[in-house]
């Protein structure tokens, strides 16, 4: 039996014909494509008010800390303790930040929200439970950046954590903030890339001759006493009444030498121990240019980095009961509370072996937002 011809349609169309119509069919997938992008940002970021922090330059945030009005000084000495009026009444304490006051890995983990990695054991804790606060909110989050406590954080799980500084209320006394290492991915460049860097070149630099020039970390750090000047107005803007603590990061890295804790090249790690110092002088000169306090953890608990036989930080490897990498273990977590209520009180805290006793009924106080 003879095939059937072919259909009318397919036996009229010409070569040329058929040119054309490849093409058009070419020209709407490039067009549908381009329309699944767009979407695709536009939802992404109706979706995170701040896609992780730092996407304004450093030309913005400074017109944006120019317009706004500047606050009188809360004190002369970014050392000063708190007034005594203050610290004879009930206070409602407020802390924002990143995982360096959150506590990843710590238990136990807070559920407001999972995502954010917060502890009940942190050293905002310690602190609430030592000035004996009559209320307290703590809104850190791991991962977060000066962008973020200003305008939202999009955590990996896909979870929106709104504004840090929406926790603020009128009744707000006292406020914490301790974040800027992870603007522009300073830390995650350290932890992550270094380590990765480590392995071309065991013994040499690897990581400082990649990023260590004027486009990478030392622009980054550039920018990050104006980003820090800015979180801090916006804060003080939003609760002009209440006293604002800058607490800086403790030391992790040695200035000198290396050990088996540490996963940068041996070269990299007095460099690394530098940039974190130069983050807490970006960190002090935003305090001291707006006029609030700053604690000085770093030089405070000198010689306590990953190496150290008494160390607030664990290193690349985790232990079990332990944060996670990089980040303070429950004795950093302590000390770190008990430097900040020293210089706010002026009285010399000792820590004591267990966690706070105000934890238990903090976690139910922080419902989630």
């Amino acid at each position: 039996m003879p095939s059937p011809p072919p259909a009318a349609s397919s036996r009229s169309r010409s070569p040329r014909q058929r040119v054309r119509l490849l093409g058009f069919a070419l020209a709407l997938s490039l067009v549908l494509v381009a329309v699944a992008v767009v979407v695709a940002v536009v939802l992404e970021r109706s979706l995170s008010p701040d896609p992780d922090a730092g996407a304004q330059g450093d030309d913005s945030v400074s017109s944006e800390l120019q317009d706004l009005p500047k606050p009188p000084p809360q004190v002369d000495d970014p050392r000063e303790a708190l007034p005594v009026a203050l610290r004879r009444r009930a206070i409602d304490y407020v802390a924002l930040g990143d995982s360096y006051s959150a506590g990843p890995g710590l238990e136990p983990q807070r559920p407001d929200p999972v995502a954010c990695q917060r502890t009940g054991y942190n050293w905002p804790a310690y602190l609430a439970d030592w000035l004996d606060v009559a209320t307290y909110r703590d809104v850190t989050c791991t991962g977060a950046t000066t962008g973020a406590l200003l305008g939202g954080q999009r955590r990996p799980d896909g979870t929106v954590v709104p504004p840090q500084i929406e926790a603020l209320t009128e009744e707000t006394d006292l406020v914490t903030v301790s974040l800027g290492g992870n603007d522009n991915a300073l830390f995650a460049t350290l932890v992550g890339v270094c380590s990765d860097l480590a392995d071309q070149d065991p013994g040499g630099d690897p990581c400082r001759a990649e990023f260590g020039g004027a486009g990478g970390a030392d622009r980054a750090l550039a920018e990050l006493p104006v980003q820090l000047a800015l979180v801090i107005r916006r804060i003080r803007l939003a609760v002009p009444s209440a006293q604002v603590v800058v607490v800086g990061y403790p030391q992790i890295f040695p200035r000198t030498g290396t050990c088996t804790e540490i996963s940068l090249a041996t070269g990299d790690v007095a460099w690394a121990a530098g940039l974190v110092d130069r983050v807490d002088e970006a960190m002090l000169e935003a305090a001291d240019t707006e006029g609030v306090r700053f604690v000085d953890v770093a030089v405070s608990g000198e010689d306590h980095d990953v190496c150290a036989a008494e160390p607030w930080v664990t290193g690349a490897q985790s232990e079990p009961e332990a944060s996670t990498p990089w980040h303070p273990y429950p004795l950093g977590m302590r000390e770190v509370a008990r430097l900040v209520t020293t210089q706010l009180t002026g009285e010399v805290v000792t820590p004591s072996g267990g966690p706070p006793q105000l934890a238990s009924g903090v976690a139910e106080a922080n419902a989630v937002r």
